[in-house]
């Protein structure tokens, strides 16, 4: 038998992420179409696009999308995470005529509702939450408290009562026996003092073990992918592309967060970093991540990458209470998208506009 993944896709409906998903064989499986470029300027057109815009190592390509290289351009897709494709320099492509197949669309599914507070006196749980695992021994990870001494770890789900107390901010999973797939599991943090990871609001804070046949197919996607002679970088942003697809959020983020803290200069590592900590709720990380990504769009004139940050800095704002600021952010993101003729994500972002506005009203 054929393991199967989940194509996911998404659209945002008055505030909140809508999930569909339709079952794909391991064989018709379509991964992303990841744009990496070597040296000169690439322009990409997107379906929806007015225009040409210039387009940064990492931009999410579909069939339909243009590429426009520059006469000195050197630069290649990863086809469905599995094939390269060249383009010529010079010239103008749709993207179908090198990846046929491929898909752009990404899970961002994200709580859109306010979740804790920006001071940060709680040892709220830094991870896992909201996510997947492949590991059945996980780290776990919470935020230090001043004047904190001592930490009580407790895990619970499907029956387990795993308690530990240590001085540390992280503690490695020690239970007798591992996590199981199908369970859903809670990690509590509780200081010497008494204050607790609970007291995060809002937030949704679960996560389980992936099921073994699906995270077979992943580990062998990422086997092929770390077979394409990649760089270092290229290589840690496509798998945090394929973890994030399948909802290992935790994975995707322990690989990008090397990358911003070594400066990287690539707009796309903060935005996919920045997704990926607002899908969990670590709204205050997300801005930083977010910031990072609106300088380096805006130093090379990368429009889209300005819109997606602008959006994203909106919603954190939104999750950290800060509703007039996200108001602000919002409108900002929604010009940009105009800027680019993308109609579709500028109603969506007016519909979100108008959703905060009755909230502060009616506050």
């Amino acid at each position: 038998m054929i393991p199967k993944k989940q194509l996911v896709t998404s659209v945002l409906i008055t505030g909140v992420i809508v999930i569909g998903s339709s079952e794909l064989s391991l064989g018709e499986s379509m991964g992303v179409n990841i744009l990496i470029i070597n040296k000169g300027e690439v322009k990409v057109k997107k379906e929806n696009w007015k225009a040409f815009q210039k387009a940064s190592t990492g931009s999410l390509l579909r069939p339909n999308d243009y590429l426009q290289m520059g006469s000195n351009a050197s630069a290649f897709l990863l086809c469905s995470n599995t094939e390269r494709w060249q383009p010529t320099a010079g010239k103008q492509f749709r993207v179908s005529e090198g990846c046929p197949r491929g898909t752009a669309s990404r899970p961002r599914t994200v709580d859109l509702s306010q979740t804790r507070s920006p001071n940060g006196l709680i040892p709220y749980v830094i991870s896992p939450r909201n996510t997947d695992l492949l590991s059945d021994r996980p780290l776990l990870k919470w935020n230090p408290v001043s004047g904190a001494t001592r930490y009580q770890v407790q895990l619970e789900g499907g029956g387990l009562d795993w308690q530990t107390e240590t001085k540390e901010t992280q503690v490695l999973y020690g239970g007798q026996e591992p996590l199981k797939s199908g369970v859903k599991y809670l990690l509590t943090v509780t200081t010497d003092k008494g204050v607790s990871s609970k007291q995060e609001v809002g937030a949704n804070l679960m996560f389980g073990l992936m099921a073994t046949e699906k995270a077979k197919v992943v580990e062998e996607e990422a086997t092929n992918l770390k077979k394409q002679g990649l760089s270092p970088e290229v290589e840690t942003l496509s798998l945090a592309y394929l973890y994030e697809g399948n909802n290992l959020k935790a994975e995707a983020i322990a690989l990008l967060q090397p990358l911003s803290q070594q400066k990287s200069q690539n707009r796309v590592v903060y935005s996919l970093l920045g997704d990926l900590l607002l899908q969990t709720g670590l709204n205050q990380q997300a801005q930083q991540a977010y910031q990072q990504a609106l300088s380096l769009a805006q130093k090379s004139g990368d429009q889209e990458g300005e819109a997606e940050a602008q959006s994203g800095l909106g919603e954190a704002s939104f999750g950290l209470g800060k509703k007039e600021e996200a108001l602000s952010w919002l409108k900002k993101a929604q010009a940009s998208y105009g800027v680019l003729g993308d109609e579709s994500q500028a109603q969506l972002l007016t519909q979100r506009i108008e959703e905060i506005q009755k909230r502060l009203k009616n506050s």
